[in-house]
């Protein structure tokens, strides 16, 4: 039954990240070879890694397209490959986790001041692999 409701929370959370709006403007596209974050890997990704490397721009997370803890020509060319769609791998940073932080603070700004023990400042994400026997449940229940 605990199970149940707590993938129905996470169901319902899903449907609210999906429904509440957010400005375009606001948007990044989180996957490694977007050096600029912005909502497009293109030829300015190119460019501004290139900076990076050069020590003339600041260096951002997604600026390391190999995804392998260092920013050099080989992210480049990953980037590179990524514009022509010949990209053997592309890193993906998890958006659920993104979105259910921001949806934290959407829900804390509406609120306003809140008196008493009340404080929403905790999301604990739990995958399957987290919890024994939350994978034959889900299992399960995608079965019906």
């Amino acid at each position: 039954m605990k199970t149940n409701i707590l993938i129905g929370m996470n169901l319902i959370m899903l449907l609210l990240c999906c429904t509440l709006p957010t400005a375009a403007s606001d948007y990044t596209l989180d996957i490694f070879g977007n050096a600029n974050e912005d909502d497009t890997i293109n030829m300015q990704d190119v460019t501004y890694t290139e900076l990076i490397i050069l020590e003339y721009g600041d260096q951002t997370q997604l600026a390391d397209a190999k995804h392998d803890d260092r920013i050099n020509m080989q992210d480049v060319t990953q980037i590179e490959l990524i514009i022509r769609g010949r990209e053997k791998e592309l890193t993906l940073i998890d958006g659920l986790k993104n979105a259910y932080i921001e949806m934290e603070d959407w829900i804390e700004e509406r609120m306003g001041d809140v008196k008493g023990d009340f404080q929403g400042g905790s999301i604990d994400m739990m995958t399957m692999e987290d919890v024994a026997g939350w994978k034959e449940k889900i299992e399960k229940i995608m079965k019906v």
